[in-house]
């Protein structure tokens, strides 16, 4: 469908009419945050309900779907339900495993271990790497001094956890409520954290129903809530029932995302507002009546001030700007299947992580970490991503130089009105050494259609209900 006239973009800027595909439905110009277009080439929007966000490649990070634990290189290695992630100044990655009730690491080589916990254990206790135990640790953050605190849930405190992997307790005891200083002070189930450059740690408190603060010498204190409900105003009369995630937003503004009420809050000046969402509803939309915020259980904030939400049971990633428009980012439906926008499919996301090198990571509760990227440069780097914007070869692909490690990718060898695109997985690396694998639903013979260029081929069709693989072959070559 043609782009609307009236449709904008994720930057608030016009979309220029002749940027969308009709074939695709996608946005493949940019417009510039003045309104601008800028010139073809700014290939990382995506159109839908009539209007454009940006859309981000999705592909696996880590994990392949089994909740287990398993440390080694990341391409390889297992994590179970993610639901807090941080990084440190060196791009290592530390993940929260929720179901494992561990804190791994993941290197800036790309080697995955554990840090402190131990898989399949949980419990409370301080102690160094796997002597230490958590129970359904949640929220993740890295402190100004340089050390992880963990939103330890069903211990009920915030813990503590040096880089060499020694564990204490920073703050809270047996559940309860109460502000007061480090173990003296009580919570409730804490989910989410968010830190300040001042040292000041804002705590979803979820089963007290209140925001907490905690500084940088342990003291606890309690900024907005007090029983469960939904109610805007001032601090000392609103109510933010069940709150699951927290961020800071611009000019110390603290954003508040309610899992149950699938709202996202703002508390500014000491008055609690409602930005976007509206319970039990997940239409896209802008304002505060319709909602793409459904069961929202991650939340981050984007480089340009609008916020990123993971929504749990819709299975996508939505974009709230600060004005309560909401647009979609990624996903659509349940299911694991990598590609562009709406087009990818994920299964539960929990938690997300935006990364210093501008990669959005996507933890789920189905032992995967999905990696978020909106950083194309042209329109051919986008080829190959989704069935509708196939490539024609994987030569097509490598040429763009655009990404090198998505494990799946699309080729239509004779165009539009052919035969069906082929999901492959090609071999992109720059020597183009290495085998290039061919997965067909349609009759081996129509293999024969992705000819011209150099490599080789190792062929698996599937005409039946049993798959066949093939002796590698030199002559059906791409």
């Amino acid at each position: 469908t043609p782009q609307p006239a009236k449709a904008v973009c994720a930057d608030r800027g016009p979309c220029a009419p002749a940027s969308c595909d009709p074939k695709v439905g996608r946005c493949t110009w940019k417009a510039l945050p003045n309104g601008t277009p800028c010139a073809a080439g700014a290939c990382n929007q995506v159109c839908s309900h009539g209007s454009c966000a940006a859309g981000g490649i999705v592909s696996r990070w880590l994990g392949n779907g089994v909740a287990t634990f398993k440390a080694g290189p990341r391409a390889s290695a297992q994590i179970g339900t993610v639901y807090g992630m941080a990084e440190d100044k060196n791009g290592n990655v530390y993940i929260a495993d929720q179901t494992r009730n561990l804190i791994a690491k993941v290197d800036s080589k790309d080697h995955v271990s554990l840090l402190a916990g131990k898989s399949g254990y949980g419990g409370y206790q301080e102690g160094v790497g796997t002597s230490a135990r958590f129970s359904a640790p949640r929220g993740l953050i890295i402190a100004t001094d340089g050390n992880l605190i963990v939103a330890d849930r069903n211990n009920h405190r915030l813990r503590k956890v040096t880089m060499t992997g020694v564990v204490t307790t920073l703050a809270g005891g047996p559940k309860g409520f109460k502000d007061a200083v480090t173990t003296l002070a009580r919570f409730s189930s804490p989910m989410g954290l968010a830190g300040r450059a001042d040292g000041l740690i804002a705590v979803a408190d979820t089963g007290n129903h209140r925001i907490r603060g905690v500084d940088k010498n342990g003291k606890v204190t309690t900024l907005v809530g007090s029983t469960y409900g939904m109610r805007d105003g001032p601090v000392a009369t609103a109510l933010i029932g069940g709150p699951t995630r927290v961020a800071w937003g611009d000019k110390g503004d603290l954003y508040v995302l309610q899992q149950s009420y699938s709202r996202l809050r703002r508390l500014r000046a000491g008055m609690v507002t409602t930005i976007a969402g509206w319970a039990g509803h997940q239409q896209f939309g802008t304002g505060h009546l319709v909602s793409g915020l459904y069961n929202g259980v991650g939340l981050t904030r984007s480089p340009k001030g609008s916020f990123v939400v993971a929504s749990y049971h819709g299975h996508q990633l939505r974009l709230v700007h600060p004005d309560g428009t909401i647009l979609p980012l990624a996903g659509s439906t349940v299911g694991v299947e990598d590609g562009l926008g709406p087009d990818a499919r994920m299964s539960n996301p929990t938690s997300l992580l935006r990364r210093a090198n501008g990669d959005l990571l996507v933890g789920t509760y189905s032992g995967r970490v999905l990696r978020v990227r909106s950083d194309l440069k042209t329109c051919a780097a986008l080829r190959g991503i989704s069935p509708a914007q196939a490539a024609s070869s994987c030569q097509q692909i490598q040429k763009t130089k655009a990404y090198t490690d998505i494990p799946g990718v699309w080729l239509d060898a004779d165009g539009p009105g052919g035969q069906a695109p082929w999901k492959t997985t090609c071999d992109l690396t720059s020597d183009g050494g290495g085998w290039s694998q061919v997965t067909a639903q349609t009759p081996a013979a129509q293999v024969n259609k992705l000819l011209g260029g150099k490599g080789q081929v190792m062929l698996k069709c599937s005409t039946t209900s049993a798959a066949y693989l093939l002796s590698p072959i030199t002559t059906t070559t791409w």
